[in-house]
């Protein structure tokens, strides 16, 4: 049995979300594929400098329902209130995808365990040891 996962990013410029589809993919040892489905992501990436407004917010999910994602995820290099991520974690139950958040200690955390991963943040790209 083995898992295949293939993952299809766009976005990557200034203030633009990342929309990334992940495909998953089950297969047999005989070969047959037994499960596979694709999950589309919305990374809402923005240089905030504080924690947007609940308008704000609600008009970035609004638009982000038109692309059908199964997952809506705030992404702010800051730490909310508790009762910002209460905000979020109400929101989640109230629409038809999954709502989370990643934050600046979340942020931190990732760098931390995958310090190769800060190049995907400065430049949109993962760059590897040797590369020209």
């Amino acid at each position: 049995m083995s898992l295949k996962s293939k993952t299809k990013s766009q976005g990557l410029k200034a203030n633009e979300n990342i929309e990334s589809y992940v495909t998953i993919t089950l297969i047999e040892e005989d070969g047959y594929v037994r499960l596979g489905y694709e999950r589309r992501w919305i990374f809402q990436c923005k240089k905030y400098s504080k924690f947007p407004t609940s308008t704000n917010i609600i008009n970035e999910i609004n638009t982000a329902k038109q692309h059908y994602p199964d997952f809506w995820i705030l992404v702010v290099p800051l730490n909310p209130t508790a009762s910002q991520i209460d905000y979020i974690d109400r929101l989640d139950k109230s629409n038809p995808f999954k709502i989370g958040i990643i934050t600046l200690v979340d942020i931190e955390s990732m760098l931390h365990q995958f310090p190769e991963a800060k190049d995907i943040l400065l430049t949109g790209r993962l760059t590897t040891e040797g590369a020209e």
